[in-house]
């Protein structure tokens, strides 16, 4: 009987370990389910569908990407997608709201993930520290 299934092999290269995922057409008395690559060879792996990375110690990284970012599979590796607030390959980085001066009028910026906080001088107040309050207000 032969069916479709998907093969795990191990792959060394530059010493590093990647498992790499083969669609094959191949009988179901396969070896196991992990397979040396010379024992592939005799099933004639019809096309390469994706890899992941595995670490020195052999044990794959089911999620690359940080701070919630998904990882998104690709024939030769992977993209990030990040949540909103962060950026980078493997959105490792934190987006600085601060950077672009948001806060008026001598505040201080404080960055947060996905937004930033003004800390108004005195006598300022507002999201951006933009009202000049009254000190000469009639009663």
């Amino acid at each position: 009987m032969i069916v479709q299934q998907i093969i795990h092999v191990l792959m060394v290269v530059l010493a590093q370990i990647h498992l790499v995922h083969i669609s094959v057409v191949a009988p179901m008395d396969i070896p196991g389910k992990i397979v040396k690559m010379i024992e592939m060879i005799a099933y004639q792996p019809l096309k390469l569908i994706h890899t992941h990375d595995r670490n020195e110690k052999g044990t794959e990284r089911t999620n690359p990407c940080l701070n919630g970012g998904r990882c998104v599979d690709e024939l030769n590796g992977y993209h990030c997608e990040c949540l909103v607030g962060f950026t980078g390959r493997q959105c490792a980085t934190n987006i600085d709201e601060c950077e672009s001066l948001p806060c008026e009028n001598g505040a201080s910026c404080i960055d947060h993930v996905n937004g930033f906080e003004c800390v108004c001088r005195r006598g300022f107040s507002g999201t951006f520290c933009q009202t000049n309050d009254n000190d000469c207000q009639s009663g």
